[in-house]
């Protein structure tokens, strides 16, 4: 996994089970029926998690267990969602060469 500290992206030695156990959000997009499903013991049961793919992501269980569970994103939020990454990615390199 990545880590973002102040929008920098750095590389980690966090496993995934570390990572899913201290994220109080969980967002995942992997389209594909190949990526090991979220299972409910990898997650808190504060946890806000979202399936940003078609694919589903998380267990059944796991869906059960977080607080709050978006099944999926459509298709047009996913759409704006990369726009605005664009333009925020955009806005803060532009003020980082000034």
């Amino acid at each position: 996994p990545l880590r973002y500290d102040h929008a920098e992206a750095s590389e980690t030695d966090i496993t995934r089970a570390e990572a899913l156990a201290e994220a109080d959000i969980i967002i995942t997009g992997v389209p594909g029926d190949g990526f090991p499903l979220v299972q409910a013991e990898e997650i808190a049961s504060h946890a806000l998690c979202v399936n940003f793919s078609s694919s589903r992501n998380f267990s059944p269980e796991a869906e059960a267990r977080a607080r709050l569970f978006v099944p999926r994103v459509g298709p047009m939020t996913t759409a704006i969602c990369m726009r605005n990454a664009l333009r925020l990615y955009k806005h803060f390199h532009a003020a980082r060469v000034r």
